[in-house]
């Protein structure tokens, strides 16, 4: 659960970036 968000949103931050 929290760890799938956290991938979620790192995945976002590299696309992003």
């Amino acid at each position: 659960g929290k760890s799938k968000s956290f991938f979620v949103r790192q995945k976002k931050v590299l696309e992003k970036y």
